[in-house]
């Protein structure tokens, strides 16, 4: 299965322009809680089959999925391709590279 990608600059030009996204972290609450993307909701990877339907109940949604480095964030989106989403993406490089390209993140 081919897991589709987007770059983080891309993201934030959705993010910007404030198109109708969603932005999914899917790493631990302690990651989350040392900055995250803006709006981002957090949804840590062990819990994404158990909650991903409540939280994100249209599997229309565009959803942008991303992690520390891309890992975890690839995972998911590849279990949510699965289950019937249609437009989910991971965020290539995740918040490491994010950050690296001096996007800005809630701390």
């Amino acid at each position: 299965m081919e897991i589709p990608e987007i770059k983080p600059k891309e993201v934030y030009g959705f993010i910007t322009k404030g198109d109708e996204i969603i932005i999914l972290d899917v790493r631990t609450k302690e990651e989350f809680d040392e900055g995250y993307i803006k709006t981002a909701i957090n949804l840590p990877l062990d819990n994404l089959e158990g909650d991903i339907l409540k939280i994100i109940p249209n599997k229309n949604s565009k959803v942008y999925v991303y992690c520390h480095s891309g890992v975890r964030s690839e995972a998911a989106v590849e279990y949510m391709m699965k289950h019937g989403y249609k437009n989910v993406f991971n965020m290539t490089g995740g918040i490491a590279q994010w950050e690296s390209e001096n996007l800005p993140i809630v701390t």
